[in-house]
C-alpha cells in the first residue's frame, strides 16, 4: 500500500499564527495532502494509557463536559473553533511583515485591491489589512520573499492583470493547509499599495451526540487485509474487546476530531478486489456506534451511532487516518504493517 499520511514536523508551540484550538475535536496538526506492526499483546491498561496520552495531546485546551443527547459525559469540548480561528487569523495579520516605510491605511487605497486574489471558502475565516509604501512592486516582492512570516513557508505567487486594471503581483505563504497569508502588491501614486489576507481553515466542533456512550461494555473489531492484485494480505481478524480495552478504544474514538474539509485529498487508485479496512462496533445497551476505517483508494474514517447521519473523522484533513489504523492494530496486539 502507498503511504496515506505524510510525516511532517509539528508546528512550533506558541508561535505567531499557531493553529487555533479548533483541534478539539476538529483538527490536530497541519499537513498537506497529496502526498500503514511485531509487538506483544498490549494489556487493556496499557491501551488505555496510550489512548489517554493521545487524547491529552489532541485536546489540551478542552473546556467543558457535556452529557446532552445521551452523549458520553467524559468527552470534553474545546473553545468555539470558529472564534479560535478568528483569533489566529488576527494574530497572523497583526504580525505580517511589511516593506520598509509601509504605513497602514484603513481601507483599500484603490479598486484593484478591493477583492482578494483568491476567494476564501465557506470554512475559512479571513482578516485583511492594507498599507501604502515607497518603492516599486518588484522591490516589495523581493523584500517580502526574503522576510517570510514566522513559521510560514513560501507557496509561490503570480500576477493579475486585465483591461483598465493595473498589474498586481501576488505572493503566498503557508503553514500547512490550515493557515495562509497572501499579499497583493500594485503600483500606487509613485509608490505601492499592499493588501494582505490572513486565512485560517476551521471545522465545526464534533457534537457530543456523535460519540460512543460512556456505558460502553464491548467492541467488536474487524480487520480486513486483502489485495489480490498486489498479492498482499493477511488473515481476517475478528475480536471482541471488553472492559478496560473497550473503554480505551471508545475514549480514543471520542477524542478524534472531525475531518477538516480542505476540499482536496490524496486519492490513489482503488485497485479492483482490494479490501483494506478496519471496523469497530461499540455496544453499550443503547444504539450501537460504528467506526469504519477505509485505507484503500480515497482513505476515510466515518463514525455513526444509531440512526444519526455519519460524520467523517481524522487527525487533520480527510484521508489522514493512518493514526486511527495504528491505534486499532495496537489494541489487538498486531504489527503496524499487518497485511503488507
Amino acid at each position: 500500500m502507498n503511504e496515506l499520511e505524510p510525516t511532517l514536523p509539528p508546528h512550533p508551540t506558541g508561535a505567531p499564527g499557531e493553529p487555533p484550538i479548533m483541534i478539539g475535536p476538529e483538527t490536530a496538526q497541519s499537513a498537506r495532502p497529496g502526498r500503514r506492526y511485531l509487538a506483544p499483546l498490549i494489556s487493556g491498561g496499557a491501551v488505555l494509557a496510550v489512548a489517554i496520552s493521545l487524547a491529552v495531546g489532541l485536546h489540551h485546551n478542552a473546556a467543558r463536559d457535556s452529557s446532552r443527547d445521551g452523549a458520553n459525559p467524559a468527552v470534553r469540548q474545546p473553545a468555539d473553533p470558529h472564534e479560535a480561528a478568528i483569533r489566529t487569523a488576527q494574530t497572523i495579520i497583526a504580525t505580517a511583515p511589511t516593506p520598509p516605510g509601509a504605513s497602514q491605511v484603513d481601507q483599500s487605497p484603490l479598486a484593484a485591491l478591493n477583492q482578494p486574489a483568491e476567494t476564501p471558502g465557506a470554512q475559512h475565516v479571513q482578516e485583511t489589512r492594507f498599507w501604502t509604501a515607497p518603492g516599486s512592486v518588484a522591490d516589495a516582492i523581493s523584500y517580502l520573499s526574503a522576510h517570510p512570516p514566522q513559521n510560514m513557508r513560501s507557496d509561490g505567487g503570480g500576477s493579475l492583470s486585465g483591461p483598465d486594471i493595473p498589474t498586481t503581483r501576488t505572493l503566498d505563504f503557508q503553514a500547512g493547509d490550515f493557515r495562509s497569508l497572501e499579499y497583493s502588491v500594485v503600483s500606487y501614486r509613485g509608490g505601492i499599495a499592499i493588501r494582505a489576507d490572513a486565512r485560517v481553515l476551521w471545522a465545526p466542533r464534533r457534537s457530543p451526540a456523535d460519540t460512543v456512550p460512556g456505558s460502553v461494555s464491548s467492541v467488536d473489531v474487524l480487520v480486513l487485509r486483502q489485495n489480490p492484485q498486489l498479492h498482499q494480505g493477511a488473515p481476517t481478524v475478528r475480536r471482541t474487546l471488553t472492559g478496560t480495552a473497550a473503554r480505551a478504544l471508545s475514549n480514543f474514538v471520542n477524542l478524534l476530531p472531525r475531518a477538516v474539509p480542505t476540499g482536496y485529498i490524496s486519492c490513489p487508485a482503488d485497485i479492483g478486489g482490494e479490501r483494506w479496512s478496519d471496523e469497530l462496533v461499540f455496544h453499550s445497551g443503547g444504539p450501537s456506534a460504528r467506526v469504519e476505517v477505509n485505507l484503500a483508494g480515497c482513505a476515510s474514517a466515518t463514525f455513526a451511532i444509531g440512526h444519526r447521519k455519519s460524520i467523517q473523522l481524522s487527525f487533520t484533513y480527510p484521508g489522514a487516518i493512518a493514526g486511527i489504523d495504528r491505534q486499532i492494530l495496537s489494541a489487538l496486539g498486531l504489527p503496524a504493517n499487518y497485511g503488507r
